[in-house]
């Protein structure tokens, strides 16, 4: 999937909240603090898509190489927030 489609794909993330939850998963990664363009990559090539980025766990992020608990940390809460 390209960069463009990968931007352009939504998501309800929570269906029994009562709230339409959409979420574009690239805006989402490339919001995060403390998650540079650097990180951002080599996320999005280990885990194919931002959307897949989005269904790691905090052990599955901590396997990417260059991944540091700092930035699993920050992606974790950035979940939370959603």
């Amino acid at each position: 999937m390209s960069h463009l489609n990968e931007a352009l794909c939504y998501r309800n993330i929570d269906k029994n909240s009562g709230r339409d939850g959409l979420i574009n998963y690239a805006y989402w990664l490339s919001n995060i603090p403390g998650i540079g363009i650097r990180t951002r990559n080599r996320l999005i090539g280990a885990a194919g898509s931002a959307r897949e980025v989005y269904g790691l766990t905090e052990k599955q992020l901590l396997l990417i190489p260059g991944v540091e608990e700092k930035h699993a940390a920050g992606i974790m809460e950035s979940k939370k927030r959603l």
